[in-house]
């Protein structure tokens, strides 16, 4: 639960509120170009790193002195594996994993001090043998302590797990056709409640006599699969094409956010919102005229497509109000200046990829859902090729304010910087680190926090990676 409580000046400057970065620390370089993949497990002062190398899984530690245990293999169960999730349990690591035996394929639990040796390992009691091959939609609560997962089994019919892992009890497991209905619908969203309450959200589009009309669909079951949650809302000559929603942990209210265009556009006309658990309709928010002109854009120019934001985080108020935030990103394709015939690769299908994170655009919505203030929060970021890992924001929440955290760049000098915002929309920019310096490329949107200052962050080139701990 993000609590935000409203800060008042008198004639003080922000800086006298000692809101830059106090303090930083790098990790040693550690060589990661044979690992398939690597999960960070973050504690207070120090961090797990374990490693996935595919024909086997090591970890190392980062000690409070910011140095490396040697690297060590933990045994997993059986001969193949896949992780599906690695978190803290207390001071010890949890690691969620599917795994291939001789006889048949198993989904286990095991917990790992911070030295490697296993303290408990619990094969959860489930009626099938998990595709270890299939995808598995996995979505955690906000405490972490509870996991749903949608994992087909090896003849491809879709189960649905929840269990509450700091509890060694049997998880809750059935077919999802047995749990869900959405018969037409897409399901295509989830979310988890810290008390295990698993909520599914569903769109169809169709056209009724000569109008488009898009319907939303969400249905909620409890920690034993009992329905608790099955609403519908249909809005006609709007077309819902982003959307998120999230559980309000303090007062159970489920909020659905997200962005709409006119029917028959392409482009972003205004934003919606919705709370599932009260007697209203939908709300829809058009754009400001005068944020428009803000954004540089007049007239027809916003149908030029300039405008592409994508929904990317909601976080709840103390008052219960919600904050949406929306990024202006998008992926252009392009090919070389020189043709098939020229290109010196000689594979004649070579693409440049290149991507576009800018500005954020920031709602704050009240319980009866009324905008309370919008604001733009401006940055630029450009790269090719990447896939964008190293773009976009991260969020950084504590009981005053939001930071939001992002890679900068200023006169080609590669900066960290942080936009600070109040509860009443005010914000400030600052730059917090000087990355270019310190050759670091910093993988923001993979950032976690840990205290209410305190993100760990890592950091990657040509295969080698260090963990950069900053203290705000």
């Amino acid at each position: 639960m993000i609590k935000l409580k409203q800060l008042f000046y008198t004639a003080m400057a922000v800086g006298s509120f000692n809101l830059s970065a106090q303090n930083y620390q790098i990790s040693p370089e550690i060589n990661m170009r044979n690992d398939f993949a690597y999960h960070l497990i973050p504690f207070e002062n120090t961090c797990v790193l374990l490693r996935d190398k595919s024909y086997r899984i090591s970890f190392q530690t980062l000690r409070e002195d910011f140095t490396w245990t040697t690297e060590k293999d933990i045994e997993l169960k059986g001969k193949k594996w896949k992780i599906l999730e690695a978190l803290p349990h207390g001071k010890n690591m949890g690691v969620l994993y599917i795994s291939k035996t001789e006889l048949k394929s198993l989904l286990v639990y095991s917990i790992y001090d911070q030295n490697g040796l296993q303290k408990h390992e619990q094969i959860l009691n489930i009626p099938f043998d998990p595709d270890l091959n299939s995808e598995a939609n996995l979505v955690s609560s906000e405490s972490k302590n509870w996991i749903s997962a949608g994992i087909k089994d090896e003849n491809g019919k879709r189960w649905i797990i929840t269990f509450d892992r700091m509890d060694q009890k049997d998880p809750f497991c059935k077919p999802s056709k047995d749990l869900f209905n959405f018969e037409d619908y897409a399901a295509s969203y989830a979310v988890l409640s810290n008390e295990g309450k698993l909520y599914l959200l569903g769109t169809e589009k169709q056209k009724i006599k000569r109008k488009e009309t898009s319907t939303i669909q969400v249905q909620g079951i409890g920690p034993n699969g009992e329905r608790i949650l099955s609403k519908m809302t249909t809005v006609q000559e709007a077309d819902f094409y982003d959307m998120d929603f999230k559980i309000n942990n303090q007062n159970g209210e489920l909020i659905m956010a997200g962005l709409y265009s006119d029917a028959g556009e392409n482009y972003p006309a205004g934003y919606l919102y919705y709370n599932f658990m009260k007697d209203q309709d939908i709300k829809i928010i058009p754009f400001e005229k005068e944020n428009l002109k803000n954004w540089g854009l007049k007239g027809n120019e916003l149908k030029q497509s300039q405008i592409n934001l994508s929904i990317r985080d909601l976080k709840f108020k103390e008052d219960g109000s919600v904050l949406v935030f929306f990024e202006n990103s998008k992926e252009l394709m392009r090919r070389p200046y020189f043709n098939n015939s020229m290109d010196p690769a000689g594979v004649g299908s070579i693409r440049w990829i290149d991507y576009y994170y800018d500005d954020i655009i920031t709602i704050s919505i009240d319980q009866s859902g009324n905008k309370q203030w919008e604001q733009i929060l401006r940055k630029r970021q450009f790269s090719q090729d990447d896939l964008g890992l190293y773009s976009s924001f991260f969020i950084v929440t504590n009981q005053s304010l939001l930071r939001v955290l992002f890679n900068d760049e200023i006169k080609n000098e590669s900066t960290v910087s942080e936009y600070i915002l109040l509860p009443d929309g005010r914000h400030y920019r600052k730059s917090i680190l000087n990355t270019g310096a310190l050759s670091l490329n910093l993988r923001i949107q993979d950032a976690q926090q840990t205290t209410s200052n305190t993100v760990w962050v890592p950091s990657e080139t040509s295969g080698k990676m260090v963990l950069v701990k900053i203290v705000l």
